[in-house]
């Protein structure tokens, strides 16, 4: 649970330009990167 709730915080960098956390966290990014690509993930991406 604990990582859903992580990676859903981390791709709100997608909507506020402002958000910008990825500088200086290169774990974290390649982390939020490989499970972004998982399909149960995108399966729940919002359609704007």
């Amino acid at each position: 649970m604990a990582q859903l709730t992580l990676i859903t915080a981390l791709q709100l960098e997608q909507w506020n330009p402002d958000f910008r956390w990825r500088e200086g966290h290169p774990r974290l990014v390649e982390w939020c990167d490989r499970l972004s690509d998982r399909a149960s993930l995108l399966k729940t991406v919002p359609v704007l």
